[in-house]
């Protein structure tokens, strides 16, 4: 028989046991949920904070997290600021359930154990936007939206797996985005842009465009370019 000895005895987190013994939950999932219950209330959830502390890509670690909010372990609410705008996400670790069996963590205060923390990333947040009306009108404004325009079929596909928590986020999202790409031609493709889920980064990283920004040769050599191309547009349109 193989045993297991636990020397973990300080400096450690307690995970509920009706996670840990989900059948449902792959290890990735229960590693990151983990992850999360070590950190304090208003830990600022960043995805790339998390990706640095794990080996898996990001793509791995966006469907560790959506396998927590499918299950309900993790849910997303929308922080808005005093102008009633988007500011970002609250996301809030919740593994509390109605079992007289289950061995959770028992705060001083009594209170189930519940955590927040926020990211930045109207309607039923918790449902697919799978009805075909609503949801080919919000891809036509998210298209008429986002400046770069290839592979309309494929992006709409994409679009249709979408919460309408997610609509809501890329809607405020892509016009911060598109501010911070130097062109359209640098932008993602929709379907990949969709596919990314990069919404979900933190907005913060993502700064309005300008020369300032690129310094040296290659910034002199930019601002030399884009000048001679503008004095070719006003010589022969």
């Amino acid at each position: 028989m193989n045993n297991l000895i636990n020397n973990t005895k300080y400096n450690f987190t307690r995970v509920p046991n009706k996670l840990i013994n989900d059948k449902s939950l792959s290890a990735k999932a229960k590693g990151i949920f983990t992850y999360l219950m070590s950190k304090p209330d208003d830990w600022n959830f960043y995805l790339t904070e998390i990706c640095a502390h794990f080996t898996d890509g990001k793509t791995a670690i966006q469907s560790g997290i959506k396998e927590l909010e499918d299950a309900g372990y993790l849910k997303r609410k929308r922080k808005m600021n005093k102008l009633g705008r988007f500011e970002g996400w609250v996301w809030i670790i919740d593994a509390t359930d109605n079992d007289e069996n289950r061995q959770t963590e028992n705060p001083p205060d009594g209170k189930p154990d519940r955590r927040k923390t926020l990211s930045y990333n109207k309607t039923d947040d918790t449902k697919t936007n799978n009805t075909n009306t609503d949801n080919i009108h919000a891809f036509a404004q998210f298209w008429e939206l986002y400046d770069k325009k290839v592979d309309r079929k494929r992006a709409l596909q994409r679009w249709g797996g979408l919460k309408q928590k997610d609509i809501d986020a890329i809607m405020e999202f892509v016009p911060i985005y598109k501010k911070s790409v130097r062109h359209k031609q640098y932008m993602k493709n929709p379907d990949t842009f969709l596919n990314s889920r990069i919404w979900e980064d933190d907005w913060n990283e993502y700064k309005p465009y300008n020369n300032e920004r690129l310094t040296g040769s290659n910034g002199e050599q930019l601002g030399r370019t884009e000048s001679a191309y503008k004095r070719f547009e006003e010589l022969f349109g």
